[in-house]
C-alpha cells in the first residue's frame, strides 16, 4: 500500500452549516495560482469538504471545523520548514493541489492516485508545491528534498545521479523498469512492462495478472475470459457464489441459489461477501462499515476493527496524518 501524508488544508468558512453544503469543484485545465498566504486554508477547506460525504456514507460522525483546523495547522508547519531549507513556493502547482482535493477522494477510495490519471496529476502537483530551483538537465543534490523544478503541470521530475531528469510514466506494453507506469497500470515481467490493473466490463482478461474493475462489480468469467458483471437481485448465483453489491448469494426456499439483500452493519457473518458493506471482521464475525469505499486497499483492510477505528478518528478530526489521505506537501529534512 502506498503511503501518503494526509494534508487536509483550505480557506474561509470550513463547515457544512449552510442550506447547501460546500463541495469543491475541480477543473484540470485551470492554471489559476493561489497565493502562499491562502494555500493552507484553501487546501484544508477543500479536503475536508471532500471528506465529509465519505464519512457520512460510512455512518461516521464528522467534525469539519476540527478537521480544517488540524489540516491547516499541519500544512503551515510544513510550509514553514520548506521555506527554512530554501525551497521555492510554486503558486500554480499550489492552485492545482488545493483545488484538486475532491478528485483525491473521488468514490471515497484510498487508491485514487493508483487508478485515476487526474488524481495522480493532482497528487504530483501537491508534492511540487515547494521545490528547488534546478531545471531539467541541471545538476542537483540527490540528498536534498525536491531539488528540481517541474517544467510543467503534471510532469514528473526527479534528481537522478546528480542531474534533474523528466520521466514520462510508461503506457500499456511499454518498458517500465526504473520509470514506472501511468495511473491505472502495473509494472511486471521480464523485462518489466506496463499492464492494466483494472479491466472494464467486456474486456478480455485472459493471461492478465490484473483484475476486472471492482467498481463495476465485475469478475473474470472463466468460460469466456471476459470481464463480466456479477448477478443482481433475484438472479441465479450458483456459478459465482458472489453477487453485485450490496447483495449476497443465498439459497431460497426452492433450494436455488439467488442474489438477496446483503447483511447489514452488525449482522453476524463468516466472510465479507455476505455483507452489504463487503467488510466482515474476522475477529468479531460481524459486518462492519466500509469507511472509504471498497474494496479496502492494502494491509489496512486486514484488521477491520482497527481500520474502522482509524477512519472514525479521521472523520472526527483527531488524525492530522494518516487515514488514507493523498494530498502531499513535502516535509523537508532539517539542514545538517
Amino acid at each position: 500500500m502506498k503511503r501518503w501524508l494526509f494534508l487536509l488544508p483550505l480557506v474561509g468558512a470550513c463547515d457544512a452549516s449552510g442550506p447547501t453544503p460546500y463541495l469543491p469543484v475541480y477543473d484540470p485545465s485551470s492554471t489559476e495560482p493561489v497565493a502562499m498566504v491562502e494555500f493552507c486554508t484553501l487546501q484544508a477547506k477543500n479536503a475536508c469538504a471532500a471528506l465529509r460525504p465519505c464519512c457520512g456514507n460510512a455512518h461516521l460522525s464528522f467534525d469539519e471545523t476540527t478537521c480544517c483546523a488540524n489540516a491547516r495547522g499541519l500544512c503551515e508547519v510544513r510550509r514553514q520548514r520548506a521555506l527554512e531549507v530554501g525551497l521555492l513556493y510554486d503558486d500554480v502547482q499550489a492552485g492545482r493541489c488545493a483545488r484538486g482535493q475532491s478528485v483525491l477522494f473521488r468514490r471515497c477510495t484510498t487508491d485514487a492516485v493508483s487508478n485515476d490519471p487526474v488524481a495522480a496529476d493532482v497528487a504530483e502537483a501537491c508534492t511540487q508545491v515547494f521545490h528547488g530551483l534546478a531545471h531539467e538537465g541541471e545538476s542537483c543534490n540527490v540528498k536534498a528534498t525536491r531539488p528540481c523544478a517541474p517544467p510543467a503541470l503534471g510532469s514528473r521530475i526527479a534528481c537522478e545521479s546528480g542531474v534533474c531528469r523528466v520521466r514520462r510514466p510508461a503506457d500499456v506494453g511499454e518498458l517500465c523498469g526504473g520509470v514506472g507506469c501511468r495511473a491505472g497500470l502495473g509494472c511486471s515481467g521480464s523485462p518489466a512492462r506496463c499492464y492494466p490493473l483494472l479491466l472494464p466490463l467486456g474486456a478480455s482478461c485472459a493471461g492478465f495478472t490484473s483484475v476486472c474493475d471492482a467498481s463495476d462489480d465485475a469478475y473474470c468469467d472463466p468460460s469466456t475470459f471476459r470481464c463480466t458483471r456479477y448477478p443482481g437481485p433475484g438472479e441465479p448465483c450458483s456459478t459465482t457464489s458472489v453477487c453485485a453489491r450490496p447483495y449476497r448469494c443465498d439459497t431460497d426456499k426452492s433450494g436455488q441459489k439467488r442474489c438477496v439483500d446483503g447483511k447489514g452493519i452488525g449482522a453476524s457473518c463468516g466472510e465479507s461477501r455476505e455483507c452489504a458493506s463487503r467488510v466482515c471482521n474476522e475477529t468479531v464475525r460481524a459486518c462492519l462499515p466500509t469507511p472509504f469505499g471498497y474494496p479496502l486497499s492494502g494491509s489496512s483492510g486486514s484488521d477491520g476493527l482497527a481500520y474502522v477505528a482509524s477512519m472514525a478518528a479521521t472523520c472526527d478530526g483527531l488524525l492530522a496524518a494518516g487515514g488514507g489521505g493523498l494530498a502531499v506537501v513535502p516535509l523537508p529534512s532539517p539542514p545538517p
